[in-house]
């Protein structure tokens, strides 16, 4: 290996180890999903499983290989392919089961954060790669600092992971399809086994991967006849090689594979509808307008980064326009996409993001949670950013100033592109799900135009702390408009010794304390907020002036 390559192999350590310090430092206290009643007991069934297979190898028992231990570990979500869970359960083995270092939840969002980690400096490596090391850092910030993202790069989810292993995939199939080799290739084939086996939006991945070989390496017509070019490696791998690795790694499968395969399409086909609340008209089984992701995206990614990515989408359209007299203003300085790499990476990105945003938009898939349904769609964006953020770094560079000048007036320009969004994060602490940008005028103007300002079911920290404080020893709670996610959570407080172990739920007339959670898209919650608005306040949770919780005195 060169010393450039250990040189460069060195920064995008070092960028991961940054990030993913950055990650478990910035809130180790977050609020915990109701995902986490799902996702965190498969991630404990699989751990327990895991390690006895590895045992069973080394002393040659079988039985955890049996139908009966492999149905008794892997029917816990089984609607789900096993790879998250699998990085979730090496943090419950390592942290909780192992060290008792951390309580389960906060062991399984361990391994989550350091793949989020992983997603920023493959961001960073990919532009740093076509477009050098500053527009990379921008890229890699920027994304580190998209708040929504962030909260998404700690929770106990399948999403964020999904994001992070198509961001491997997009790595991977790029650099083969630019040289193409059979290592290469074989890596970008696991990573997309990997997605794959994450969760069902990855075949979205192999479609946009399509379409950009077939621009990059076009059909030839011959006697009205269409003959495609020699298929890749990685990209007929994936049709052929990355569904037997899922089923390799995705133990559910090995007994009754058809029907438990057609089991799990079914279920994702007919999707059940999940309330949303959007544009102030609530959704379930009628689904949200096709434009809603869009919209959300736009209204969730901090402005100033936003337009970033914005030039650099422009840019790629700029390379990809042919030379012609009457597009000569419009490609005047832009280097063809056929000889900038660049350019290559950036349209692969823009396809990626496109085909991932359109999936998601087709008009009877449901839409609910905010942006997690999109969730790749946001490393995509961040390349874009950094070759947006190049070409602002060549017209300073070419300016005719100081190199003092020059560098100050870079870092101001950074400073101004970035703010927002750090602001973003620091303002919204732990909170990130509750972040809207600029243009909706933060989470009050997007409250007032009728979005969603929470959801997930969230419990947060501080709401143990005021129900420690104002039951200490212990007494009767109701919490409305959706009680049935919060017995898990308080049974978790008080497995932590959070609050009082004699605290109950109980419905409204026998509790002390109500705690209404301002969730719109529960279609209760006017009428709750109407009954029990008069009652006396006795705590409450807000983010830039909007309620996310309220308790009120019942006595």
């Amino acid at each position: 290996m060169s010393a450039w390559r250990r040189r460069k192999g060195f920064t995008v350590a070092l960028v991961f180890c940054a990030a993913a310090l950055f990650g478990l430092a910035s809130e180790p206290d977050l609020p915990v999903t109701d995902d986490a009643r799902f996702y965190v007991p498969a991630a404990r069934a699989y751990g327990l499983w895991a390690t006895e297979a590895l045992t069973g190898l080394f002393t040659l028992d079988l039985q955890p290989f049996a139908r009966p231990r492999l149905d008794a570990a892997f029917s816990q979500n089984h609607e789900h392919p096993p790879v998250a869970k699998y990085v979730m359960a090496a943090g419950w083995l390592l942290l909780h089961h192992l060290t008792g270092l951390l309580d389960d939840t906060a062991a399984c969002r361990v391994f989550v954060v350091f793949l989020w980690a992983w997603m920023i400096a493959l961001v960073f490596a990919l532009v740093d790669e076509v477009r050098g090391t500053a527009a990379a850092a921008f890229a890699a910030l920027g994304l580190a600092l998209l708040p929504r993202v962030l909260f998404d790069g700690h929770a106990e989810t399948l999403d964020l992971p999904v994001a992070a292993f198509m961001t491997f995939a997009l790595a991977t199939t790029w650099r083969h399809l630019e040289r193409p080799t059979l290592k290469n290739g074989g890596v970008a084939i696991l990573a997309f086994a990997l997605a794959l086996g994450t969760k069902h939006n990855a075949p979205f991945f192999l479609a946009a991967a399509v379409l950009y070989w077939l621009l990059v390496d076009r059909p030839r017509l011959d006697r009205l006849r269409v003959r495609l070019p020699p298929v890749p490696l990685a990209l007929s791998g994936m049709v052929v090689a990355a569904p037997l690795v899922v089923w390799i790694m995705w133990p559910w499968l090995w007994f009754d594979t058809l029907p438990r395969l057609s089991a799990y399409l079914q279920y994702h086909l007919h999707h059940y509808g999940i309330f949303f609340y959007y544009g102030g008209k609530l959704y379930g089984d009628d689904v949200a307008p096709w434009y809603a992701p869009l919209h959300l995206t736009l209204l969730t990614v901090p402005l100033p980064f936003l337009l970033v990515a914005a030039l650099g989408l422009l840019l790629v359209g700029q390379a990809m326009l042919p030379r012609r007299e009457r597009w000569k203003r419009l490609t005047a300085d832009a280097v063809s996409w056929r000889d900038d790499a660049g350019a290559r990476l950036g349209l692969f990105a823009l396809l990626q993001l496109v085909v991932q945003l359109g999936a998601v938009s087709w008009p009877t898939v449901p839409k609910y949670g905010g942006v997690k349904l999109f969730l790749p769609v946001f490393p995509f964006l961040a390349i874009l950013a950094g070759l947006g953020c190049a070409r602002l770094e060549r017209e300073l560079a070419g300016a005719t100033l100081t190199a003092r000048v020059r560098m100050g007036l870079r870092a101001v320009t950074w400073t101004l592109l970035l703010l927002p969004s750090a602001v973003g994060v620091l303002g919204y602490r732990g909170l990130w799900l509750s972040y809207y940008n600029e243009v909706a005028l933060g989470v009050r103007g997007a409250a007032g135009s009728g979005h969603e300002r929470q959801y997930y079911d969230l419990a947060y920290p501080a709401l143990a702390a005021d129900l420690a404080r104002l039951l200490p020893d212990g007494g009767k709670v109701a919490v409305l408009p959706n009680p049935k996610e919060y017995g898990p959570h308080l049974a978790r407080w008080q497995d932590q010794g959070r609050v009082s172990a004699r605290l109950r739920l109980a419905a409204p007339e026998a509790a002390d304390f109500l705690v209404l959670t301002h969730e719109q898209r529960w279609r209760e919650y006017p009428l709750l907020m109407a009954r029990y608005r008069g009652h006396k306040t006795a705590a409450r949770l807000s983010v830039a002036g909007v309620p996310l919780y309220t308790v009120f005195d019942l006595r």
